[in-house]
């Protein structure tokens, strides 16, 4: 829409999406399952933390912890909450690499368009690169989750949520590195060759010139994505 038509219909078209999202929210506020604030859950484990720090012991914070050394028992939590904080912190260790992913993904993002932009479009718009990611979500979640994992599951193949993390970052990887090669042909291909940019690769607008490899070539990006 945005190449076609300009940029009012595309700003157009995600007005009415929200709107469409807005009137869900108020028109269905009488069917919404509404609870009373109970406090913070974030407080709470922040406190059992400091708790366990203080102490140098994982369930000095629970109630029968501090009830069996004499103490008298003024938390809200039970030991069951104690014994959920201590899973999340296990978890987390999985996350330690998340900061520098996110980092990543932010910049590859971008990069990636880049890309498109030094290749043949054949009328698609390489900004629309960007677009394979909710895509690929619509498309395989549903294929995933009603298909894939039952199977696995029905096969009692063991495919658990670290597992599949694990298999994401791998998948990630690999397309980063078809991207890196794609990257290597555009170059070979010209005009610039080894430079991003250069004077051959301005075309008679003033614009960047498309290179000589095409779109249909790559699937870099829909890989990467997904």
């Amino acid at each position: 829409m945005e190449k076609d038509i300009g940029f009012w219909s595309a700003y157009l078209m995600c007005l009415c999406v929200f709107l469409v999202g807005t009137l869900t929210l108020v028109l269905g506020r009488k069917v919404y399952v509404v609870r009373p604030p109970q406090g913070s859950i974030i407080t709470d484990a922040f406190r059992v933390v400091w708790m366990m720090m203080k102490n140098r012991n994982m369930d000095a914070a629970k109630p029968s912890y501090q009830a069996g050394m004499g103490r008298e028992v003024t938390q809200k939590w039970d030991d069951h909450f104690v014994e959920e904080v201590k899973r999340a912190l296990v978890g987390c260790k999985v996350f330690c690499f998340y900061p520098i992913y996110w980092v990543t993904y932010g910049q590859f993002s971008g990069n990636f368009v880049s890309q498109a932009g030094q290749m043949r479009g054949h009328g698609i718009p390489n900004d629309l690169m960007q677009n394979f990611d909710p895509i690929a979500i619509i498309v395989f979640l549903p294929i995933m989750d009603r298909f894939v994992f039952p199977a696995l599951r029905k096969a009692k193949i063991p495919y658990p949520p670290i597992n599949r993390i694990a298999t994401g970052f791998w998948v990630a990887s690999l397309a980063m590195a078809y991207a890196a090669i794609v990257q290597y042909y555009i170059y070979q291909a010209g005009p610039c060759y080894d430079q991003p940019l250069c004077d051959a690769d301005i075309n008679s607008n003033g614009g960047v010139a498309q290179g000589n490899v095409s779109h249909r070539t790559s699937s870099a990006n829909a890989m990467s994505k997904f």
